[in-house]
């Protein structure tokens, strides 16, 4: 502002003009709540600082991951992962978290299909140290086929969406949330379908390792294709409701 002096950023601040309109203001500071508004941030990523926060890992021929400008959402950059043609067609990408006390945990991703593929996998996971608890979403973007695994082992069917493959570099937005006091499933919403689903208990196995949360996406290619999709960003929230 004119009126500022150059030693300002060691000023007390002040307001000098009222912004009624937030969503202006989320346009402004570049909003974390880009599509699900409910529970609270507690780490996001757009792209932007590479890719140190993750382990990816790609099999078969051809598989792996960079960084891309071309079709993006919100920032400047999305990480495209690529599927091998042969030996188990898969790209692998890892967040872990320390297992702090987080309640109902949400887990956003804006994903781009530029091509068919098998299915897309979105797991969150809590170790304690004994026991592996997990939410498992699976989106098969060539039908809209979305689905979770319940403690049985059984696969449900949450309902068909219709075909999400585009070449136009249209994202897709998906979010999972898991109640890790009661080992429940919460919710899952893609794009505008909601499947409310806590009479779902999350997958339970034995597990020695460290106390930690995970969370997983996984894309699964076709044999004899190198098959990708675009991760736009990324976003954990806590304490949903």
């Amino acid at each position: 502002m004119p009126d500022t002096p150059d030693f300002y950023e060691y000023l007390p601040g002040s307001d000098r003009y009222s912004l009624s309109d937030m969503g202006e203001l989320a346009v402004r500071l570049g909003s974390l709540s880009t599509y699900d508004r409910r529970g609270e941030v507690i780490w996001q990523d757009r792209i932007e600082k590479g890719l140190a926060p993750y382990v990816i890992t790609s099999y078969g021929t051809g598989g792996g991951y960079r960084i891309v400008t071309n079709h993006v959402t919100l920032g400047s950059y999305a990480l495209e992962m690529i599927a091998g043609t042969d030996t188990g067609s898969l790209s692998w990408l890892v967040k872990y978290f320390a297992a702090a006390a987080l309640y109902r945990i949400g887990i956003e991703v804006s994903l781009s299909f530029p091509v068919d593929c098998q299915y897309v996998y979105l797991w969150l996971s809590r170790f304690t140290g004994t026991k592996r608890y997990t939410a498992r979403l699976a989106i098969y973007p060539t039908t809209g086929d979305i689905k979770i695994t319940d403690k049985t082992g059984a696969i449900i069917t949450l309902g068909t969406i219709g075909g999400m493959v585009s070449v136009y570099g249209m994202y897709h937005f998906a979010k999972l949330v898991a109640d890790f006091n009661t080992n429940k499933y919460v919710r899952v919403l893609v794009d505008h379908y909601e499947y409310k689903l806590t009479a779902y208990d999350l997958i339970e196995t034995t597990d020695t390792g460290n106390p930690q949360s995970r969370v997983e996406l996984i894309l699964g290619g076709r044999a004899g294709y190198n098959d990708n999709i675009e991760l736009g960003h990324m976003i954990l929230t806590s304490n949903e409701p």
